[in-house]
């Protein structure tokens, strides 16, 4: 989960992620040929079964525009008790939003300067939505990210001056809400406003600390931390 990313939504779980190879290249090229076998819900729930995976990811930049894809998805899951995950840049029609919204727990919303008419929608209305921003290196996008669980700070130029890297993420910082977690490579863990550290990450793997993974409380303070934990 942490790889995709998805820091505040069950820490720790496994998900089988189906989707294009390389994610989020935002042109379409990559979603026609990322598959040279029909998607179809008994090859994903085999997969899935085999796997032994917490939750089913739908991982194309323009999941809403892949019906027939995310509906077999949407099957898998419902069949195996499965939660599904959804990434999108937001692009795509009402009604794809409208029939996945009930049936995703979870949303990973790649915001850029391109970024869908669904987007604020998402936002709005999706149960749980984390924010990833950065993949076009443009200005921050104009959306409501008081509402989103957390924003992921992911510059593709990752190979960029350390300097340049730096003032990308102060202005993104400094552009974005009060209050909201935000996590880039710097600071990948999760720590409660009482400075104890909640969740303990790196390499893709984490760790809870002071989270209590009954409550969902900080161990330190008793203050709810806002994650979801199952």
């Amino acid at each position: 989960i942490e790889k995709l990313p998805l820091h505040h939504w069950r820490p720790g779980a496994r998900a089988l992620v189906v989707g294009a190879r390389d994610g989020v290249a935002f042109d379409g090229v990559d979603e026609r040929g990322s598959f040279t076998r029909a998607l179809t819900p008994e090859l994903v729930a085999e997969a899935a079964r085999k796997a032994r995976v917490d939750a089913i990811a739908a991982w194309w930049s323009e999941s809403l525009r892949q019906g027939e894809e995310l509906s077999a998805l949407s099957e898998v899951a419902t069949i195996l008790h499965l939660p599904l995950i959804i990434g999108t840049s937001g692009h795509g029609e009402g009604e794809a939003l409208a029939r996945a919204l009930p049936s995703a727990a979870a949303w990973v919303l790649f915001a850029t300067a391109a970024h869908g008419p669904q987007a604020a929608a998402i936002l709005a209305g999706g149960r749980h939505v984390e924010v990833v921003l950065g993949l076009d290196d443009d200005a921050i996008p104009v959306l409501d990210y008081a509402r989103a669980a957390c924003i992921h700070l992911v510059p593709r130029r990752a190979a960029a001056a350390p300097e340049d890297l730096e003032l990308w993420r102060d202005h993104a910082r400094a552009a974005l809400p009060e209050g909201v977690a935000i996590h880039d490579d710097r600071s990948p863990h999760s720590d409660c406003p009482c400075g104890a550290r909640l969740i303990w990450r790196a390499g893709g793997r984490s760790r809870l600390d002071s989270l209590d993974p009954v409550s969902g409380r900080c161990r330190a303070c008793a203050r709810d931390a806002a994650i979801v934990l199952g």
